[in-house]
Order: structure tokens, then C-alpha cells, then sequence
């Protein structure tokens, strides 16, 4: 779909809402009012609820009045392209770029399958819905001959095109488009490698998110979706099990991963978490052996996006390691890359590295590039590090505030790096005042972090009674 209007409604496939250059969530109910107001044209209100909903009249205009103010939240200042005259309910499709509206039976012939109208929102909803959608997608297949024979893919093809459109999306940064595909995918089937993929990808926004638990449960499912392993699965197990302070499990996933791996693919990540896996364990020695060949092989392939993820793994090690100089040198190697999701993690590690090196300045300006991030752990452990550098330059009442201010932050959080980031910064700053909600803070954390826990453990051991 192209973008030269700021509003796209996809159809085919599994549904989606484009926002400028977003895919932000949108209700499933109000993707099906679009599809209806965008296919049909300008439809009274009693109509279009009784269509998506059933019930009595109340219920329903209720339930319509509610979509359509969530629509106009997830539309922003595009809310005025859906409008009310009189009982009637319009979509100014002047700025709304639909796929199946521009669809001819040449992109059809090229595409080589027809792909289902509105997949995975077959199964649910009244009678007149499903119907409509049965209805609808005929009349479209109708516009489109003449066609050779209606070509219809099994539901393992379909899914297998929906999660690597899933992956597509997830790493161009666009995770409500990727969420909406893999979710598609898996209404089709829940096992097979379209499944596997689109739980790969629903991992990794889990993860981004710190719902570790939510993680785990994708992640296994996705190791059972197939009966051989899946060179990519192992890796993002291997990466969640290193996470939550599993890293025998998680070498052992990341080898199983290389040994699947395609001959034309980079190892550069499998390699990084193997030697992540040994950092878990002190084993340093063996862990810059691993990160020097991630390192060459992520330098080697073509992908910026990797090369990035490479050495986040590798700066964490150089700090922990005492060469932050180096750290420094590498974390500009990364930002050359370009701007990722991982990004952020790079900022953290530079921030740190410049912490060490006595470069206070310069820190709490990097790290307070994360101060505002949606992932909790993120904005813990820059505050956190923030908070000792106020500590380390006198500023006392400054860092006991934001301690004060990040501390529900760190308990929401499901990341123990975060957690115990936390809880050594309180009894840095003040360990009389912090003792109790620092000890709580870590109660439970799993972290793959040995180094911040023994700082903790210290902290804890010499703090004043």
C-alpha cells in the first residue's frame, strides 16, 4: 500500500489502520466499521451497529457511539475524515488510501492468490457481519474478472505469507501493523510456520514491552509450532531465556538455532547471544571470543538492523568488562546504523560507559534520551544512573526525588536489570531512607546481570544500620 494519503485502510490479509506513517491498534469493531463505510459508502447509524453487533437497539447505538469515539482517539487530528450528517455516517475516502478499491486483476495475477478479505475477522460477530463479509469479498472478486479459476491457498500458505508480512513490519518499526498480521496468521492456524513466525514477532513486541511472562508463553508456543526448529525461534528463545537468567538454556537454544540456520543467513545474532549466555556467567574470557565473531559476521552481512542488535549485546560486556573506552567507540559504530528499536539500548550503554569514564556530563545527557521511553526498563535504569550521577555531584534532594518518582516504575516492570538498577541506586543516594523498598524492588528479580546484583549485594551487605 502506498502512502500519498495520510489515512490507509488494508482489507486483504489481515486488516489495518495507517496512521501518516503508523499502524497504530485499532479496535477490531471499528476496522469493520471502516470496511463498511469505505466499501459501501455512507451508511446510516442504526444500520452500521445493527450490522457489527447484536442486541437490542440501546445496547447496540451504544456500542456504536463507543467505537466511534475510540476511532477519533486512534484517527487524532485525521478524526474529521469520519463525519456525521444527519443519521448517516461518511468516510471521506479523498484521503483514505484502501487496498481492494485499487486493486486490478493484473496485481492480482502478479500477486498469484487471492488474499482473504478481512482474515481473521471471519469467525466472530452476528450473522449480518459475517454474511456481509461472505458478500462483500464476492462482489470484489467480481470486479475483478474476468480471472483465471479462483486460486484459494490453504490456511498454512495464507498464515506463512501473514507472519512474514508480520516479520516485514516488526523490523520496519511498525508493530501495529506487524501485531495486526501475526494476529491474522494465527486465527487461520496455530501451528505451522506462519504460526511460528507470527508468535516470533508477537515474543519480541512482548518483550519490548518487559511482559516477560506474556513472552514465554508466545515463545513456547512458537517452539511447538513446528516440528523441525526454526533457526529464528531459537534465537528470540535463546534471547528471552538469557533475559530472565536461564543462559545454559539459552546457549543451548542459540546453538540449536546456528545448526538450522540457512547457508545464505548471517549468524552475527545467534553468535551474540551465545556469547551473552557466557557473559551470564562470568565467563568473560569466552564471551569476547563470541562477541568479536558476531561482531566480524554482523560487519560482513547487510543488514544495519543486525549490526545494531550485535553490539547491543557487545557494549553490555565492554562496560562490565572495565572498557568502556572502547565502548564508547563501538556504541558510535552502532548509532551510524541508523535509528532502530534497539537504539535506545545503545543510548543506555553509552551512558554507562561515560558514567564509568567520569564523563558526568555528557552521561546525563545521553541517558536522558531515554527519560520519556515506553519500555518501563528503559526509563528505570536511565533514571536510576541518573540518579547516582545527581548523588556523585552533590545534588542529594535531586536524585532522592527521582528515585521517588521512578520507584513505581521499577516495581511495574517484569525486568530484573531494572529492578536491581534501582534498587542500588537507592542505597547509593540513601540507604537508611531506601533499605525496605530496595529490598522489595529486587524480591523475585531474574536478571542475566550478575555484576548489578553483587553491586546490590554489596550495597546491602555495608550499608549503615
Amino acid at each position: 500500500m502506498s502512502k500519498g494519503r495520510p489515512l490507509g485502510l488494508r482489507l486483504l490479509g489481515g486488516a489495518a489502520l495507517r496512521v501518516e506513517e503508523g499502524w497504530p491498534r485499532c479496535p477490531a469493531r471499528a476496522l469493520r466499521l471502516l470496511a463498511v463505510l469505505a466499501l459501501d459508502g455512507p451508511q446510516p447509524r442504526r444500520r452500521v451497529a445493527d450490522l457489527l453487533w447484536s442486541g437490542g437497539s440501546g445496547r447496540v447505538l451504544h456500542n456504536l457511539r463507543t467505537t466511534l469515539y475510540t476511532l477519533r482517539r486512534v484517527l487524532g487530528q485525521h478524526a474529521d475524515v469520519l463525519t456525521e450528517r444527519g443519521h448517516q455516517l461518511h468516510l471521506d475516502l479523498a484521503r483514505v488510501e484502501v487496498d481492494v478499491l485499487g486493486l486490478t486483476s493484473a496485481d492480482l495475477a502478479l500477486e498469484g492468490t487471492w488474499r482473504e478479505f478481512m482474515a481473521g475477522h471471519r469467525a466472530d460477530g452476528p450473522e449480518q457481519w459475517l454474511e456481509w463479509a461472505e458478500r462483500t469479498e464476492a462482489r470484489l472478486l467480481g470486479h475483478l474478472q474476468p480471472l483465471p479459476a479462483r486460486r484459494r491457498t490453504s490456511p498454512d500458505r495464507r498464515a506463512l505469507d501473514l507472519g512474514q508480512e508480520a516479520l516485514g513490519a516488526a523490523r520496519l518499526d511498525r508493530p501495529g501493523e506487524a501485531e495486526a498480521a501475526a494476529r491474522a496468521a494465527l486465527d487461520l492456524t496455530p501451528r505451522g510456520e506462519g504460526a511460528a513466525l507470527a508468535l516470533d514477532v508477537l515474543t519480541h513486541q512482548a518483550i519490548g514491552r518487559d511482559e516477560y511472562a506474556l513472552a514465554r508463553e508466545y515463545c513456547g508456543r512458537a517452539l511447538r509450532a513446528t516440528p523441525e526448529p526454526q533457526a529464528d525461534i531459537c534465537y528470540t528463545a535463546g534471547y528471552l531465556a538469557d533475559l530472565t537468567g536461564e543462559p545454559v538454556r539459552a546457549e543451548r537454544l542459540a546453538l540449536l538455532g546456528l545448526a538450522h540456520l540457512a547457508p545464505a543467513r548471517s549468524p552475527a545474532l545467534w553468535y551474540a547471544t551465545v556469547a551473552s549466555a557466557h557473559d551470564s556467567r562470568q565467563d568473560f574470557r569466552a564471551a569476547r571470543l563470541w562477541h568479536e565473531l558476531a561482531l566480524q559476521a554482523a560487519r560482513a552481512a547487510p543488514s544495519a538492523q543486525d549490526h545494531c542488535g550485535v553490539l547491543t549485546f557487545y557494549l553490555w560486556h565492554l562496560n562490565a568488562t572495565g572498557d568502556s573506552a572502547r565502548a564508547q567507540m563501538l556504541a558510535a559504530e552502532a548509532l551510524d546504523q541508523g535509528d532502530f528499536s534497539m537504539t535506545a539500548y545503545i543510548h543506555q550503554s553509552l551512558g554507562t560507559a561515560q558514567f564509568r569514564l567520569g564523563e558526568l556530563g555528557e552521561a546525563l545527557h545521553t541517558l536522558r534520551v531515554n527519560a520519556s521511553h515506553p519500555v518501563l526498563s528503559l526509563r528505570v535504569i536511565a533514571a536510576s544512573l541518573e540518579a547516582r550521577i545527581l548523588h556523585r555531584q552533590g545534588e542529594r534532594e535531586e536524585a532522592r526525588a527521582l528515585l521517588h518518582t521512578t520507584l513505581p516504575l521499577a516495581q511495574a516492570t517484569e525486568d530484573g536489570r531494572a529492578r536491581f538498577e534501582w534498587a542500588v541506586a537507592a542505597l547509593t543516594c540513601a540507604p537508611r531512607e531506601w533499605a525496605a523498598q530496595a529490598d522489595a524492588c529486587v524480591r523475585g528479580a531474574q536478571t542475566n546481570d550478575p555484576l548489578i546484583v553483587q553491586h546490590y549485594q554489596r550495597l546491602q551487605a555495608t550499608r549503615p544500620k
